[in-house]
């Protein structure tokens, strides 16, 4: 356990925690490099309002750039207009997106996708 530095708030101290336990877990930054001829998904998870949406249609667009397939999946069934976002993006950046308006289980709709699309 690290000790507290008296200097800094403990707002700052907690952040500092997390990050340095989150870079402990995942590792340093890298570029994530994708293999031609493989199928590949990223996942992106995080609280409320932390932007990834807007994050998944920027690397999106930087992997279609590249000559990457992109399909962007709406499996957030609980934040309100978190399917109506997608779309949105989807079309502004001309990327493919797949958003089930109608289903409230994220599994469902991963389901669905692969019936329809892959």
């Amino acid at each position: 356990m690290m000790k507290r530095i008296k200097e800094i708030e403990k707002k700052e101290h907690i952040i500092k925690l997390l990050h340095d336990e989150l870079v402990r877990i995942l590792g340093e930054y890298k570029i994530l490099e994708i293999p031609s001829g493989k199928q590949s998904r990223i996942m992106f998870l995080g609280l409320y309002g932390a932007g990834k949406t807007t994050t998944l249609a920027k690397i999106g667009n930087w992997y279609a750039k590249r000559g990457k397939k992109v399909i962007m999946v709406g499996l957030d069934v609980h934040r309100p207009a978190a399917k109506e976002q997608l779309e949105q993006l989807g079309k502004k950046n001309n990327l493919p997106y797949f958003v089930d308006f109608e289903e409230t289980d994220a599994i469902k709709t991963w389901k669905n996708l692969k019936k329809n699309t892959i």
